[in-house]
Order: structure tokens, then C-alpha cells, then sequence
């Protein structure tokens, strides 16, 4: 998946507050996913923050995003904490049906 693509995808999550971080940092993974092998990570995540900024300024996970890209460039070569939260039942067809 292509940095458009990420981007395009972080658009069209929900906004909200409670979710960004999960949000940011699935997309982050995704993004780290989709980098050539011999790719020069700084170059590449230094990209990736400019032309984030647009989306950044009304997605807060977006903002997540590019929070882990300035974190991962100033940190490196030591890990950054990319853990997913627990999965969590999020109210199924019931919960869809009282969004209608």
C-alpha cells in the first residue's frame, strides 16, 4: 500500500479522538509495509511527513501518523512501540442498526 493509499484510507476513519492512536499507528505499519527493501528510511518517512500535512490539520489519526514517523526518525535505530491494542467488540449489527 502505497503512502496515497495510507492516506486515503486514514481520510475515510472515523474522527475519533478515542481511536487515533490505534489508528496512526496501523497506518504507520502499513506504510513501513509498503517501503522498497533498500529504501533509505529517513528520506522516505521525511517524504511521507510533507505530504501528510494537509491531512494531518483534520485527522487526528493522520496526526498520530506523522507523530510516529518524526518519533521513528529521531529514535532510530532503537525500536519504537508499535503494539496494537487488544481487540474489542465495537457493538456489531446491533450498534450499526442505532447508527441508522
Amino acid at each position: 500500500m502505497s503512502l496515497a493509499l495510507v492516506l486515503d484510507k486514514l481520510r475515510a476513519a472515523p474522527t475519533d479522538p478515542d481511536r487515533a492512536e490505534e489508528l496512526g499507528r496501523m497506518a504507520f505499519i502499513e506504510w513501513l509495509e509498503t517501503l522498497p527493501p533498500h529504501t533509505s528510511f529517513p528520506v522516505a518517512a521525511i517524504v511521507a511527513f510533507d505530504r501528510s500535512r494537509r491531512t494531518a490539520r483534520r485527522v487526528p489519526a493522520a496526526a498520530e501518523f506523522r507523530a510516529l514517523l518524526v518519533e521513528a526518525v529521531h529514535r532510530s535505530p532503537l525500536p519504537v512501540d508499535l503494539t496494537l491494542p487488544a481487540p474489542q467488540r465495537r457493538g456489531g449489527r446491533g450498534r450499526r442498526r442505532e447508527s441508522s
